[in-house]
């Protein structure tokens, strides 16, 4: 989340809907970071499209669309193990 964005949302100048989509983003941006670490860009971006058996055959995106960001960390963390995901 940008300083901008950080600082609507404390003030209370977005709406909900706006607030969900920045959290959902701020998120997607923490997983990246963290997908980055094994991963080049497009293998990272495409990681998070693909259907993961770990996962109950979802998609790490639609997780994170849907709050359930830990779940996507919890597989990351899966690769710092050593699994091959």
């Amino acid at each position: 989340m940008t300083g901008r964005t950080s600082f609507a949302v404390l003030r209370g100048a977005m709406s909900p809907e706006s607030q969900g989509r920045a959290s959902v983003l701020a998120a997607l941006r923490m997983v990246e970071e963290r997908l980055l670490e094994f991963y080049e860009p497009d293998e990272a971006r495409l990681w998070l499209q693909t259907r993961h058996p770990q996962i109950n055959d979802e998609k790490p995106s639609d997780l994170i669309s849907n709050n359930r960001t830990s779940e996507v960390l919890e597989l990351i963390d899966r690769l710092g193990d050593g699994a091959y995901l």
